[in-house]
């Protein structure tokens, strides 16, 4: 049996979701002109994480022709209607035994700073984690780091609570990091929400 190489860290960017509220594709969206998928991949890259996973589901078709994904794996949720942990579970089927950690990074949290996500990493690597979450102001945010070792309990996640229940299951060994950096809480939703990033 041929022996598989396993990556240490490679991130995952869910992106199925309708945007519903913000009535345009997320992945599409810009801030100051610069596309938020563009923004989120210049971040991950400058992290040092050379393997990118990208979940999408709703209007995948359109996302795909209008963004340069080269180099991306991307991969399509059928079940996107059914939220986020839908999509988590597809990338962890997608990737489990060939990754050593998935760092999961939401669509609609762009601006988080390349200094947390090297924070986060360096959380991972040397602190024996399962789960490093950070932390801003006693709120957990995003990107979050599961070790390959948590992804079955992923995959068996509810829908109604998804990766929360295997946050709180006590199972693991979860490390919460207080970062200063308010974009890990950052939620794009509505036209609204993205008006007060021009600013």
């Amino acid at each position: 049996m041929e022996n598989i190489i396993k990556t240490e860290l490679s991130a995952v960017i869910l992106a199925a979701g309708e945007s519903s509220r913000m009535k345009f594709p997320k992945p599409l969206l810009k801030i100051k002109g610069e596309n938020i998928t563009e923004m989120i991949l210049e971040k991950i890259y400058a992290a040092g994480i050379k393997q990118v996973y990208m979940v999408l589901g709703s209007e995948a078709g359109r996302i795909t022709e209008n963004l340069k994904l080269e180099g991306i794996n991307t991969i399509i949720n059928g079940d996107w209607k059914c939220g986020q942990i839908s999509s988590l579970k597809t990338a962890v089927n997608k990737i489990m035994g060939t990754v050593e950690a998935a760092m999961v990074f939401l669509i609609d949290h762009p601006q988080v700073e390349v200094s947390t996500i090297k924070k986060l990493i360096e959380e991972f690597r040397y602190g024996d984690y399962d789960i490093v979450i950070p932390e801003y102001m006693g709120s957990g945010g995003h990107p979050v780091i599961f070790r390959e070792s948590v992804f079955s309990d992923l995959m068996e996640a509810p829908l109604e609570s998804g990766a929360r229940a295997v946050v709180r299951s006590g199972k693991h060994r979860v490390k919460r990091v207080c970062v200063e950096d308010a974009f890990v809480k950052q939620d794009l939703d509505t036209p609204e929400d993205l008006a007060r990033t021009d600013v």
